[in-house]
């Protein structure tokens, strides 16, 4: 579908709620709005969006492609992560299946937005991340996603990785360096992301989730965005 790249926005990130605004004491509804996170773009002569992975975990490389007939595809169309952002993969949950994952997507997600943990303490055993529980905003489901990193801040294959959904466990992923999961019915239930290297290397995690708009998912290429203030609730 020839959908220009700020049109295929439709999925939006839940941010999770700072220690700040526990100390604060701020109110839920009165979280002021943060900006937007980092998208993928396409140049002009290429204007249509196809799919981004993350080059390193601050820097996307977008694929973009022209509007011909046959279409001429431009890959590593380079967009930099804010310092204060962090690359995440997923994959668009429409007709979602982990066995055969259709285009990732990319997004550079602020580091208030996202759970970062690592396995540095012992890098043999399954590092996870907090349980957080997320205000979906109404919506019947959410996409959760991770991405590993090595040191070197490049992506890097690891044995296995999943969520847990409250203490049921999600379809688990091997020798991958990403990982998504589309929850359909979400019910406020805590997330945990899990991995583990199968190995000694020491890498570090970033994960995200993000609610899913039924009634705007357009196409496979549809991609997810941020558009939204901090919503969801407290980790514990």
């Amino acid at each position: 579908m020839k959908v220009l790249f700020a049109r295929l926005c439709k999925l939006y990130t839940f941010f999770l709620v700072a220690i700040a605004t526990v100390v604060l004491g701020a109110p839920l509804e009165n979280v002021p709005m943060l900006k937007r996170d980092t998208n993928p773009g396409c140049p002009p002569n290429y204007p249509v969006y196809f799919s981004s992975r993350c080059e390193t975990a601050s820097l996307i490389a977008a694929t973009c492609k022209s509007n011909g007939n046959p279409p001429v595809y431009l890959p590593n169309n380079y967009t930099p992560c804010r310092a204060d952002e962090h690359c995440i993969e997923h994959y668009s949950p429409i007709g979602f299946d982990p066995k055969n994952p259709q285009s990732p997507h990319a997004t550079c997600v602020t580091d208030g937005n996202s759970e970062r943990w690592d396995n540095f303490g012992n890098p043999n055993a399954d590092a996870c991340s907090v349980p957080t529980d997320y205000n979906n905003r109404g919506q019947p489901g959410i996409l959760v996603a991770m991405t590993i990193y090595a040191h070197d801040w490049k992506p890097i294959q690891v044995n296995w990785l999943d969520a847990y959904d409250n203490d049921g466990q999600l379809p688990s992923d091997y020798n991958k360096h990403n990982y998504t999961s589309f929850i359909s019915n979400y019910q406020n239930d805590k997330i945990k992301y899990c991995f583990n290297t199968g190995t000694n290397n020491k890498v570090t995690a970033y994960a995200a989730a993000w609610a899913v708009y039924p009634n705007s998912m357009m196409s496979s290429d549809a991609l997810p965005s941020d558009d939204s203030s901090n919503t969801s609730n407290t980790p514990v």
